[in-house]
């Protein structure tokens, strides 16, 4: 499987690597990942035209005041036009805040220690897992990282 290009995430005043997708909950799940499935009669919003990306797009995000934002959307559209936050939310203004996402996100910090098989294969010094409800971030939890064993290569 190719890797898969992460989403970024601005948290704690730096640019990171953010290995879950919060948006997906938002998208009709025709054409997710490249499947077809649920309600064929809802397009996509987004071109899949590369193996690195099946989603067809990086959301770029911010933590802010423990609140999840989605800040900008790279991607194109079926049509071949650059998509934007108001593909998605035509009332937007500016960033968005994601209170439809429940769950966690998986965000990596420091440099690259070793890579792994799977589907973002980079190990990297430390992971922070922020538990988010409704948008809000309710819990952290931080995990320093032991380079990864050949094995598992």
């Amino acid at each position: 499987m190719t890797c898969q290009m992460p989403e970024r995430i601005e948290y704690e005043g730096q640019s990171l690597t953010m290995y879950s997708e919060p948006l997906q909950d938002k998208l009709p799940r025709t054409a997710r990942y490249g499947e077809h499935r649920d309600a064929p009669d809802v397009p996509y919003p987004f071109e899949v035209s590369c193996s690195a990306l099946w989603r067809g797009y990086v959301g770029h995000w911010r933590i802010e005041d423990d609140r999840l934002y989605l800040v900008e959307i790279v991607a194109q559209t079926p049509t071949g036009e650059d998509a934007s936050i108001r593909t998605l939310f035509p009332n937007a203004d500016g960033a968005v805040f994601a209170n439809w996402y429940t769950g966690d996100l998986s965000i990596e910090r420091g440099q690259i220690i070793g890579r792994v098989d799977g589907y973002y294969l980079n190990v990297y010094e430390e992971s922070v897992t922020l538990k988010v409800k409704s948008g809000v971030v309710v819990r952290k939890r931080v995990r320093r990282n032991q380079v990864p064993k050949e094995s598992d290569w």
